[in-house]
């Protein structure tokens, strides 16, 4: 996908519909997708889609040496973290996946969750 495709797609979507009630737009964490919606439409929320981070994660954690509970574990420490509306709570859910994580899962949580504004 391109960008410009995208931004293409999206200032039609604008001129077409009153783009003005979009709140919210869900993606998988393309990159291109989440900076031609910024570009686009800058007053819309960017979440990333459930079904695709958790995909995400259990995919990265299969290929640590980690066994089938740990991955479990972590998978749901995710999920409940990603659904926080509570700050306190999601902190508290960082702490716990970073205390059971092995050095490299930590890393992968920090550098490709922990610091995506749209989780």
């Amino acid at each position: 996908e391109d960008s410009t495709i995208l931004s293409s797609c999206l200032l039609f979507f604008d001129s077409s519909f009153d783009s003005q009630r979009t709140k919210t737009i869900f993606v998988d964490k393309d990159m291109a997708e989440i900076c031609a919606i910024k570009s686009s439409l800058p007053f819309v929320n960017i979440r990333l889609c459930a079904f695709h981070t958790t995909t995400a994660v259990k995919k990265a954690l299969q290929q640590k040496k980690l066994s089938s509970s740990q991955i479990s574990c972590l998978i749901d420490l995710f999920i409940e973290q990603r659904s926080c509306m509570d700050m306190s709570k999601y902190n508290a859910l960082k702490d716990k996946i970073s205390e059971i994580s092995p050095p490299d899962v930590l890393s992968y949580f920090v550098c490709n969750w922990w610091n995506c504004p749209q989780l």
